[in-house]
């Protein structure tokens, strides 16, 4: 998920949100996320795969290195 992050920051502005079908590994994968970036995240359950989710990540932006 952080590559998926690289790859939409170019396109997100104040009013962004990007929906991700993710699959059974989706907590570990927004835990990797969330040490280089802050993101709003709903989780929604999904409707094709009974153990992943739909994520609408907003409020997208890179964590600042220290």
């Amino acid at each position: 998920m952080p590559l998926l992050c690289d790859w939409m920051e170019p396109f997100f502005a104040s009013k962004t949100r990007a929906l991700l079908h993710k699959g059974r590994e989706y907590v570990e994968e927004l835990a990797e996320s969330g040490a280089h970036w802050h993101h709003d995240v709903l989780m929604v359950p999904s409707d094709t795969d009974p153990g992943g989710v739909i994520l609408e990540i907003t409020n997208l932006r890179r964590k600042s290195v220290r």
